[in-house]
């Protein structure tokens, strides 16, 4: 959900887009919580907070989640800046936990 927030702008294309890809990558992915998140952005963790959760996570989900977020930020066909920027931070604070 914090990757189809990152620019700032909720479409439900994306959620949508997002959400197979979610189901198809993590088996027990929710729709339904994931779109409620999209829907209430201000509820999410901020980058720093999500990167310390994914820090305590096996190494190789880990990777399995960044290849996923990668692939939400280019579902529409380009990469926003400021997903891009969303990312590289992302890799650098997990990079700072290992």
């Amino acid at each position: 959900a914090l990757m189809v927030c990152a620019d700032g702008i909720v479409d439900l294309a994306e959620i949508e887009q997002a959400e197979g890809l979610g189901s198809e990558k993590l088996p027990n992915f929710n729709r339904l919580e994931f779109r409620e998140l999209c829907l209430n952005p201000d509820s999410l963790p901020d980058l720093k907070e999500y990167a310390t959760a994914l820090g305590t996570l096996p190494p190789d989900f880990v990777q399995l989640l960044i290849e996923l977020l990668e692939e939400i930020a280019n579902a529409d066909g380009k990469l926003d800046k400021q997903e891009a920027i969303y990312l590289k931070k992302l890799k650098g604070f997990l990079k700072e936990k290992n």
